[in-house]
């Protein structure tokens, strides 16, 4: 019997947008992926100053409703420390010792993969889809030096590596963080993400200068919820006697006030 294939596709997803989702899209067509998983990183050693984790987790969950087989896994949010793709890749390979894992990345990491911590463990584990992102004017040399960084792989470390076939989308995390930061006002559902995703950007403020301020508080009440956190009512009094200087508040407060955990 064949053996099942899944995809994994990481990234900070600040927010997630249609290039990643095209880009899932072609592999589990063109290579025959049952499932691809997509994966926000938690603390990432490659980037700094990045959306709460909780806020990245909803929107690629509401991302993941458009297509079948997209799943949205939360390993790296949960992760200690630092995040790394060896150790996410060693995880499947646990958890589903007969698949065969795919893992997609684009251009910038395949010149920078060797480089990565534990990296030969990886071209050892998985098969790896390489997404281009070709500019118009440098098409034919930016293909040239893709094939020939494959090829260098290949040959030194064994790298089992294809190319994903796709029409490059001219979009990025980066430009939508900036658009919406002076464009407030306005539901960016015109923008190049899923309506869903666009929806919950506006209706949680995200991305704009009030949601740079960051409001932690340590409380240390008398009563304490089952998990540890402090208790309801004092997290509700602190909100209210802030929230006229704040209109961000962060997970961890918006954790005690609901009485829910998130990511288990």
């Amino acid at each position: 019997m064949e053996s099942k294939k899944i995809g994994i596709l990481g990234g900070t997803f600040d927010p997630i947008h249609n290039g990643h989702l095209m880009i899932a899209e072609a592999a589990m067509k063109e290579y025959g992926l049952s499932e691809i998983y997509l994966i926000p990183t938690g603390i990432s050693y490659m980037k700094k100053d990045v959306t709460d984790s909780y806020f990245r987790y909803e929107m690629t969950k509401l991302a993941a409703t458009e297509t079948e087989g997209f799943v949205v896994s939360d390993i790296e949010i949960k992760r200690e420390g630092n995040t790394y793709t060896c150790d996410t890749i060693q995880f499947f390979k646990d958890t589903y010792p007969n698949a065969q894992i795919y893992f997609i990345f684009g251009t910038d990491s395949l010149f920078s993969i060797e480089k990565w911590r534990n990296s030969q463990y990886i071209f050892d584990n998985c098969s790896l889809l390489c997404a281009t992102r070709i500019e118009d004017d440098t098409e034919e040399g930016t293909e040239f030096a893709e094939k020939e960084k494959a090829r260098e792989l290949r040959e030194q470390y064994n790298a089992d590596i294809s190319f994903i076939h796709c029409s490059p989308m001219d979009v990025s995390s980066t430009a939508i963080r900036k658009y919406r930061k002076s464009h407030t006002n306005i539901c960016p559902d015109f923008l190049p993400i899923p309506y869903k995703v666009a929806d919950y950007i506006y209706r949680h403020d995200l991305y704009d200068d009030w949601f740079l301020v960051s409001f932690h508080v340590n409380i240390q009440p008398a009563v304490t919820c089952p998990w540890g956190a402090p208790d309801p009512e004092s997290a509700e009094q602190i909100i209210a006697e802030n929230l006229a200087a704040v209109r961000r508040v962060t997970v961890e407060i918006l954790q005690y006030t609901t009485g829910e955990r998130f990511f288990g």
